[in-house]
């Protein structure tokens, strides 16, 4: 899945890894984009659930 991310957002691979110079901000990144997707999915789950 994170290939795909990568591929969309346009960045390698390490870097949504959190490798570099940026880790520490990457990371927090990351883990707002992981937020975000778990967010999507929950709705998805919910609307399907009650459709």
């Amino acid at each position: 899945m994170l290939p795909k991310i990568a591929d969309v957002l346009e960045v390698p691979l390490g870097y949504l890894a959190g490798e570099g110079i940026n880790s520490n901000s990457m990371r927090r990144k990351k883990k707002t984009l992981y937020d975000l997707i778990d967010t999507y999915i929950r709705d998805a789950k919910a609307r399907k659930a009650y459709s």
